[in-house]
């Protein structure tokens, strides 16, 4: 693939199946105000309102962007950073030391002072773990890299100062199992410096007070994404200066990417020069010939992905063309040609040709319920007279890999 490295200890070695290249995946939302030159942050609520965070203030939509209304504005000060609680309180930062919340949707707001050192440009990232945990990254360069934290929705705050060099900056952050907190740093400056100690990285604390460094090679990494979810044990991360190198510490797993989120534990989708969906944690992914997607992606109440980049010189707003229920089935093109799944329309079995290969058969319904798993070889048939009329996912999975077809029973 040569876009892409990957490594991790105590996980197999990850797969890249072909790109697709028979449709996009990505397009372009040009609706909102002309006057926005820059998307920083996107989030939405339980009700569905989308909110975008601009140099021009903070914009909601409440039609999944046929629409806009801004929601907060304040001259010169743009929105940098976003995130909703589950119960609806927004927090906003921006390029300054505070930061702002809203309980009531956007329409009244209130300011929080921080603790932030003489040089600090702007916030990077606020994240929300539940309604409690809350973590506001800023950028201070100069100071080092400050991780700023609440342990009460964002009323009382605590900060530590992590790394080792002065242009460091903290610029995302993720919760792995048992609340353990993962943090990812950048640096600003050249990689060439060889006065400078190691820098960028990744942390770790379970307390917020203690901080320690996870070994990710003895190269000098440069990192602006992390993710996972509460229950998975794989960590993605994201560097887009360098190669990653392994090993690394844990379930890491390194992608040269800018953007990544987990739907669910099992289901990733990232963003870097390709779009990659993975469907078993980050094991292996599908990648898709678009470039389209965003540094921020979220899933939308209607179905669909979002995403905005996180960039200096664009607006960029893209929504997935397929909703995410097809998207969790996306085939491995790899195998397209070797297996067959055959009749279509099926009325009484449904055969599964994969020669000389063992496989594991999952069917899904058109809502995502499970509804068969078998475990198959050569030519393998399914009894389909008991099944209702409509549309199922014939799932085939063999090492990690797997293709996915629409069958129609009637």
């Amino acid at each position: 693939m040569g876009i892409l490295s990957l490594a991790c200890l105590g996980v197999a070695q990850v797969n890249i199946s072909p790109s697709r290249e028979d449709e996009p995946f990505w397009e372009r939302i040009y609706t909102l105000p002309d006057s926005c030159n820059r998307t920083y942050d996107i989030a939405t609520n339980a009700q569905g309102d989308i909110f975008v965070a601009t140099d021009k203030g903070l914009y909601k939509t409440s039609d999944y962007t046929a629409t806009w209304e801004s929601v907060w504005w304040e001259r010169n000060s743009p929105c940098t950073a976003l995130d909703i609680s589950p119960n609806g309180t927004i927090c906003l930062g921006r390029y300054s030391p505070d930061l702002l919340f809203s309980d009531d949707n956007g329409v009244s707001w209130e300011s929080v002072e921080m603790y932030n050192p003489g040089s600090f440009e702007m916030y990077y990232r606020v994240k929300y773990f539940g309604n409690d945990t809350l973590f506001a990254l800023p950028r201070c360069l100069g100071h080092g890299a400050y991780v700023d934290y609440s342990f009460d929705g964002g009323n009382t705050w605590n900060y530590k100062s992590i790394g080792n060099w002065n242009l460091d900056y903290t610029t995302d952050i993720t919760m792995a199992q048992d609340r353990v907190f993962y943090v990812c740093l950048a640096y600003f400056g050249n990689k060439s410096d060889d006065d400078r100690p190691a820098k960028g990285g990744v942390f770790r604390s379970s307390d917020c007070v203690e901080w320690e460094n996870v070994e990710i090679g003895n190269s000098v990494e440069s990192f602006f994404v992390i993710a996972s979810s509460e229950a998975s044990k794989a960590i993605i991360l994201g560097d887009m200066n360098n190669m990653a190198k392994g090993p690394v510490d844990d379930n890491i797993i390194l992608m040269r990417i800018r953007g990544c989120t987990f739907l669910d534990d099992n289901k990733v989708i990232a963003c870097g020069s390709k779009t990659y969906i993975s469907n078993d944690g980050g094991q292996s992914f599908v990648s898709v010939d678009d470039a389209n997607g965003g540094s921020r992606i979220i899933a939308g109440k209607d179905g669909y992905l979002y995403s905005v980049l996180w960039t200096w010189s664009q607006t960029l707003l893209t929504k997935s063309i397929n909703p995410i229920d097809d998207l969790l089935h996306l085939n491995d093109y790899s195998y397209n040609k070797q297996v067959s799944v055959s009749p279509n329309p099926a009325t009484n079995a449904v055969t599964i040709n994969f020669a000389d290969t063992y496989f594991q058969l999952n069917v899904y319904s058109s809502d995502g319920t499970l509804v068969a798993s078998k475990v198959g070889q050569d030519t393998f048939a399914l009894d389909v007279t008991d099944y209702k009329k409509g549309v199922y996912l014939f799932q085939i999975i063999v090492d990690n890999k797997i293709t996915t077809h629409k069958i129609i029973i009637k």
